[in-house]
């Protein structure tokens, strides 16, 4: 109900010291070369089951691949409702192509140095609000893989990132949400993005196949893509010229 020409937004960013793509690489007990890397709490909203499924559906131990998941640990953001335990099996089964499980905290130097240890980020999600680990994962120079449609679309595209075919879902969901200025809300749906498992899992294949030549084409257009769009100062000087134009249009006392 509000006149989209009231509205502004600021996207978020990344530090443009830290998040880098040349310096110390972390330390994986892996001898895979092709490396997928998930940063984020292992939940149903971010798809990680969806990604769990494709890879252990189109890859195998003899495949010359690893995915590494970097959980958020469960006393920060997440409790019980995550998948860290099947995925602790999975990582301890012969049967499966190898998972490595980081459930630990990482400073943010330690975290782009585990971005630059990686091949291609990944994230399936279903509902994100901005993401900010594929567009760190683009500005360590580590390309992604995220869905065509939602927030990674602002800052990912085909020269940047492998999208996934996915649908926008309109979920029955009623509730009323109390909000801190001191009004209700009722939400009777909400839309969440589809990508079907096998078509991860092809895309999970298609850039384990692309050239490293393309590859590295790719990681140079994220890295000037995030640095050069999505730094922290972007998002300071849009607030200084959004808040430049509420005083400028606020009536005179």
């Amino acid at each position: 109900g509000v006149d989209p020409d009231r509205i502004r937004t600021v996207p978020l960013g990344v530090d443009p010291d830290v998040f880098v793509p040349h310096g110390d690489s972390f330390d994986l007990a892996t001898p895979a070369s092709f490396r997928f890397l998930f940063v984020g709490g292992a939940v149903m909203r971010k798809g990680i089951d969806v990604l769990l499924e494709a890879y252990t559906s189109e890859f195998t131990p003899d495949d010359d691949v690893c995915l590494v998941i970097k959980d958020s640990p469960s006393n920060v953001f997440y409790n019980d409702d995550t998948e860290r335990r099947r995925i602790r099996a999975m990582a301890d089964d012969p049967q499966m192509p190898e998972i490595i499980l980081i459930d630990e905290h990482l400073p943010a130097p330690d975290l782009a140095s585990l971005y630059r240890a990686c091949t291609v980020g990944v994230w399936p999600y279903r509902a994100e609000g901005f993401l900010v680990p594929a567009l760190e994962s683009l500005a360590c120079g580590t390309p992604t893989i995220v869905p065509e449609i939602g927030p990674t679309a602002d800052f990912s595209t085909n020269r940047t990132s492998f999208l996934v075919p996915a649908t926008s879902i309109k979920v029955p969901y009623t509730r009323r949400f109390r909000m801190r200025l001191g009004f209700d809300i009722d939400v009777e749906s909400i839309n969440i993005v589809g990508i079907r498992p096998e078509a991860l899992a092809a895309t999970m294949r298609r850039a384990a196949q692309t050239p490293r030549l393309l590859l590295n084409e790719m990681s140079g257009n994220g890295v000037a893509m995030a640095h050069g769009r999505f730094r922290w100062s972007h998002s300071v000087d849009l607030i200084e010229e959004y808040l430049a134009e509420l005083v400028h249009d606020r009536p005179a006392p």
